[in-house]
């Protein structure tokens, strides 16, 4: 199961974090997409604005779902994202998606 956060940003758009779980990764590796139909969100009437995607262990998700159901969605946001740092090496770049 994938846990899903999101806050309103200072532009008036939706911030979404995708927190995805071992078991999401396992049906990944094998082609099995993780979709997220976001007109079926309570925030669909909200344009999205970034959309992060990160993983947890089951440990954490348990954790971090508590923590959501609590309404501390910075909280979660926060330590799923707390090792990120910009890597323009690993190729991070600003420039934004390379369409095909």
């Amino acid at each position: 199961m994938a846990l899903i956060v999101s806050r309103t940003n200072n532009k008036g758009t939706r911030d979404i974090l995708i927190i995805l779980g071992s078991q999401n990764i396992e049906r990944m590796q094998e082609k099995d997409q993780f979709e997220l139909n976001w007109w079926q969100t309570p925030y669909s009437k909200q344009l999205p604005g970034t959309i992060g995607i990160s993983y947890a262990t089951d440990v954490e998700m348990m954790q971090w779902e508590q923590l959501a159901r609590q309404g501390k969605q910075d909280e979660v946001i926060r330590l799923a994202t707390s090792g990120w740092k910009y890597r323009a090496e690993k190729g991070d770049h600003d420039l934004g998606p390379r369409p095909f």
